[in-house]
C-alpha cells in the first residue's frame, strides 16, 4: 500500500463541504472498468467519510454526506465517490454545462492531490452530475481566487454513474 501524507478532498455538494481528510491508497493489479457498477474490490479501498458542512455552520457533519474511496494501478488511480442526498426528489444546482466551471455555487465532486505534500500546491479533478468536468492547479495554500488555476488541461478520464450519486474519477499519474 502506498501511504499518502496528504489526500485532499474537496467537496462540494449540496451543502458546499470542504475538509481535508488523510487516506491510504492501495495498489491493485487489474484495471477498474469505470461502467457505474461498485465492484467488489472498491470494498479492499480505504475510505474518507463524515464530511463536515462549511455553510450555514462550520461545526456540523453535513446532512448530505458522501463517501470518498482510492485505488490505484501501474498507469491510473481511480477515485469512486458516493453522495448521498437526504431526500430523493432534490435538484442539481448548476449555473453553467461549460468545461472548467468554478465550484461555488455547483453540485460537484472534486479530488484535490497534495502530490508535493506541502498543503501549499495541488492538483484538482471535478465532475458536476451533469458530467461536465475541470482541472486545475492550486497555489499558495488556494488562499483567495488567484491561486486557483483552471488554465491547466490534462487527460483524464470520468464517468457520471447510471447509478444515481454516485461519481468517478480516472486520472493518470502526474
Amino acid at each position: 500500500m502506498l501511504r499518502k501524507a496528504i489526500f485532499l478532498l474537496a467537496l462540494f455538494l449540496c451543502t458546499r463541504v470542504s475538509i481535508a481528510q488523510d487516506i491510504i491508497f492501495k495498489k491493485i493489479d487489474v484495471p477498474i472498468v469505470i461502467d457505474g457498477e461498485i465492484d467488489e474490490i472498491w470494498a479492499e479501498a480505504d475510505s474518507a467519510y463524515n464530511w463536515m458542512q462549511q455553510f450555514p455552520y462550520d461545526s456540523s457533519l453535513a446532512v448530505n454526506q458522501t463517501v470518498a474511496k482510492v485505488l490505484y494501478d501501474d498507469k491510473n488511480v481511480y477515485v469512486l465517490g458516493i453522495m448521498y442526498n437526504a431526500t430523493d426528489d432534490r435538484s442539481y444546482v448548476t449555473p453553467s454545462l461549460r468545461r472548467d466551471f468554478r465550484g461555488a455555487a455547483n453540485d460537484n465532486f472534486t479530488v484535490i492531490f497534495d502530490t508535493f505534500q506541502d498543503r501549499t500546491n495541488a492538483f484538482s479533478f471535478g465532475i458536476n452530475p451533469f458530467g461536465v468536468r475541470r482541472e486545475g492547479l492550486v497555489v499558495n495554500g488556494g488562499s483567495g481566487r488567484e491561486s486557483f488555476s483552471l488554465d491547466w488541461d490534462n487527460v483524464w478520464g470520468e464517468r457520471p454513474s447510471p447509478i444515481k450519486g454516485t461519481g468517478w474519477l480516472k486520472s493518470p499519474f502526474l
